[in-house]
């Protein structure tokens, strides 16, 4: 099983949003678990794709 990671930026996300949705589109998808983190820099939505 391969595991592929994303992480997006909660604002300013779009450039990031089309490459998820880009890979989604194009891979067969067993399971997306996403997680928000918050982080000093800004806060994240990091995604584990299976």
């Amino acid at each position: 099983m391969r595991f592929q990671f994303f992480t997006i930026p909660v604002f300013d996300s779009e450039r990031a949003t089309e490459q998820l949705n880009a890979f989604l589109a194009g891979h067969v998808i067993v399971q997306v678990e996403r997680e928000l983190l918050q982080r000093p820099g800004g806060d994240v939505w990091a995604f584990c794709v299976t």
